[in-house]
């Protein structure tokens, strides 16, 4: 049978393409998905179910168990059981969308407690902040094995008498699918994070760990890679940290394994011994699963993945039934509900962004740090941290997502359309969902979108990549330039008049030394090349702006603060959450 086949030869988490939505399960080979697609219709899915089981009734939707609608026939084949496969990997991850579908948690449709909070993995992510100065890899050791049913199944009576008769019925208690093939799974998953000074240093870093790139992609951990991680780690100019999860064995002996105390070299070297331990533990489960599956209650190992399969499939099921106008509505209904759920969780993900990388990365940012950021373009800059402040202050209002108590009403709003769709439609009243309206049309979907939109049009605040030279000690122009030029090893420039602005509460502050003020680039009116030196003051009690001093040969000028940039400004590139 080629389901065996698929499943047995290309374990449901590695194989290399997904299968479509409603492919016939007899020749659908692919890979899991649930952490980045649809969910809905498709026969290979990822799971955070703990208990669940062959022959388990399933809602793919909400990832959620049903029991006691199908059963094996009599005297039918037991399982297979196949060998364990086994890789341990490493990927440098970006972000935390990137992050998650490594971990296999689905971070655009939040109807599932676990998916966070019970699944371990979803610790990792919890603690993941991506920043232009840092590097983030994620180590994986995962071991997996396959059942897969060989049993014909019969739906129940009382399962049969719903399918027949009351088809949404059907669909709450018994879901859209049933389980006839589950991935089980052990696993030692680790964030590695470096904390650098700089995204040039950062790229820099990222360029020696990765030794060319080798790690953009997910390749096998070697003692190569392990040296040069161990390296960085010990680098007086970086700091790094390592959380580390597992999941699915027998962790006697390794408790310390878990956590984030000890070096990199420390966990590295904790995580081989593990592995035997996994290795271990998962062999073990497979051989009691190979001798009797269903008297298999202490098993370890966690379900990962599911092959599941339609109803229609069981013997005594109605002819035709899959094609029925009820299971057709049942199934766009699920559907509708899913692009509902995913069109809202998607501005939920933005406004957790907003708040998590962005505004509360400021509010959180200590005394004379908070000077560093401003309110990035489009939007107008300020010339005083406590603008600032009051920017995000009132963004906080509104996004602010790690405070159950408190959320910001925005997203509080959109939570709610969130829950009220998915607690209803998992009782079978989708009409909260909207089915059969786009989301984007809808009143609450435009509002949300409208206050994401605002706040990338006038309330972003963000840090800005500057550097303040010697505690803004005065230099000459030239000295600027020089101490600009060769920043700790990089090399930066002066900030252009406009750049300057964006700086405005860090020349109010220290960076703008005694005079607050620092030098530019030139600007049309005031050349370098003319004699002119060109610089921005923001001293309090008068307006900012722009001025030009006098070069002379006898002491190359006046003395002013320095402030450098990347060569790329003092923004960077931006993605729109």
């Amino acid at each position: 049978m080629l389901l065996r086949r698929a499943v047995l030869l290309a374990p449901l988490l590695v194989a290399a393409c997904s299968a479509s939505p409603d492919s016939d399960p007899e020749t659908a080979e692919g890979e899991a998905v649930g952490a980045y697609g649809d969910r809905v219709g498709q026969d290979m899915l990822t799971t955070t179910e703990p208990g669940i089981t062959l022959f388990d009734g399933y809602n793919a939707l909400f990832d959620l168990r049903r029991t006691g609608c199908v059963s094996a026939a009599a005297n039918g084949p037991p399982p297979s059981v196949g060998q364990p496969s086994q890789a341990t990997t490493i990927k440098l991850v970006k972000t935390d969308t990137e992050l998650a579908k490594e971990l296999g948690v689905d971070v655009s449709l939040s109807v599932k407690a676990p998916l966070v909070s019970a699944n371990a993995s979803g610790s990792l992510l919890r603690s993941f902040r991506s920043t232009t100065t840092s590097v983030n890899y994620l180590i994986q050791a995962v071991q997996s094995y396959v059942v897969v049913s060989n049993a014909p199944v019969n739906l129940t009576d009382d399962a049969l008498s719903m399918l027949t008769s009351r088809p949404q019925d059907f669909l709450v208690r018994c879901g859209d699918r049933f389980v006839n093939a589950v991935t089980y799974q052990a696993k030692i998953e680790a964030l590695i994070t470096f904390e650098t000074s700089s995204e040039e240093q950062a790229l820099r870093l990222q360029g020696q760990i990765s030794a060319g790139g080798t790690v953009a992609a997910v390749v096998g951990l070697d003692g190569s890679i392990k040296s040069r991680l161990t390296d960085a780690s010990k680098r007086e100019d970086v700091r790094s940290s390592v959380t580390v999860t597992a999941q699915g064995f027998d962790l006697t002996g390794n408790e310390t394994l878990v956590g984030i105390e000890g070096t990199l070299e420390e966990k590295l070297t904790k995580i081989d011994g593990a592995s035997v331990a996994l290795r271990r533990s998962l062999q073990g489960d497979r051989d009691k699963d190979a001798a009797g599956f269903f008297q298999h209650f202490t098993r370890r190992a966690i379900p990962a993945a599911l092959h599941v399969t339609r109803y229609g499939m069981a013997a005594n099921a109605p002819v035709g039934v899959d094609a029925s106008a009820p299971f057709k509505q049942n199934q766009k209904m699920m559907r509708d509900t899913e692009s509902y759920l995913r069109a809202f969780g998607q501005q939920k993900l933005k406004m957790e962004r907003a708040w998590r990388y962005e505004i509360s990365d400021f509010q959180q940012a200590a005394g004379e740090n908070q000077a560093y950021y401003n309110v990035a373009p489009p939007g107008e800059p300020k010339r005083r941290v406590e603008d600032v402040a009051a920017v995000a202050s009132k963004w906080a209002a509104r996004f602010r997502s790690d405070d159950g108590i408190m959320l910001g009403t925005d997203l509080a709003a959109v939570e709610d359309m969130i829950s009220t769709c998915a607690e209803n439609a998992k009782s079978g009243d989708f009409t909260d969902c909207k089915p059969g309206t786009n989301p984007a049309t809808l009143p609450e979907y435009l509002a949300a979108q409208a206050a994401i939109d605002e706040y990338l049009h006038t309330g972003r605040v963000l840090r800005m990549r500057a550097f303040v030279i010697d505690n803004g000690a005065g230099k000459t122009y030239a000295r600027a330039q020089a101490a600009c030029a060769n920043n700790g090893g990089f090399v930066n420039r002066l900030a252009t008049l406009e750049e300057a602005r964006l700086l405005g509460p860090l020349v109010a502050g220290l960076g703008g030394g005694t005079q607050k003020s620092t030098w530019v680039a030139d600007t049309s009116s005031c050349r370098y090349a003319n004699s002119g030196l060109s610089y921005y003051e923001n001293a309090p009690g008068r307006a900012d702006g722009a001025g030009c001093d006098a070069w002379d040969w006898f002491g190359g000028g006046p003395s002013r603060a320095v402030i450098c940039v990347q060569q790329s400004g003092p923004v960077g590139r931006r993605d729109d959450l």
